[in-house]
């Protein structure tokens, strides 16, 4: 967990490249537990140096805004970045990626969801989602698109604040 938590809030103040974790325990191995551990030390700032210890440094980091989405909700209407805009307050601006059929976000579009402070973004319980996705026909494919998002990660990677777990 201390490497989660390093990871992460190097990430948040800009000072690691480092934007995607993928947490890989077995079931029942923590992490859920992990997710909103974080979650909770980046949305409260006042309890990270008595959680993550002496060798926290704010630097300057304020709060960090956490979005999540649970695979158990399989059937999200607007797809995981509908959620995603939603609990960002954005929906109106993306309101194009669902209203005449749901459509993946292109490149720009999780761009402009994502810009501004730094996020977490929790993404947990995917099977459950990919698999009921794999069965809504979009366009010529499914809406099992989640490659285009762990793409964008890679292009946020040298300039971005924003952290994935799944």
């Amino acid at each position: 967990m201390s490497v989660l938590l390093r990871t992460a809030f190097d990430r948040f103040k800009g000072k690691s490249p480092q934007g995607l974790i993928k947490l890989t325990q077995s079931m029942g191995g923590g992490k859920t537990h992990n997710m909103n551990s974080l979650g909770l030390l980046a949305r409260n700032p006042e309890f990270r140096p008595k959680v993550i210890g002496n060798d926290y440094k704010d630097d300057g980091l304020d709060k960090v805004e956490v979005i999540a989405f649970s695979g158990r909700e399989s059937n999200a209407p607007k797809g995981i970045w509908g959620e995603l805009a939603r609990q960002l307050g954005r929906e109106n601006e993306f309101k194009a990626l669902w209203e005449s059929g749901l459509r993946a976000p292109g490149q720009s579009e999780w761009i402009n969801m994502l810009k501004g402070r730094p996020k977490l973004i929790l993404l947990d319980e995917l099977p459950p989602y990919l698999e009921n996705a794999r069965t809504i026909p979009v366009g010529t494919g499914d809406l099992s698109m989640l490659q285009q998002l762990l793409s964008l990660i890679y292009l946020m990677q040298p300039t971005g604040r924003s952290f994935q777990i799944f």
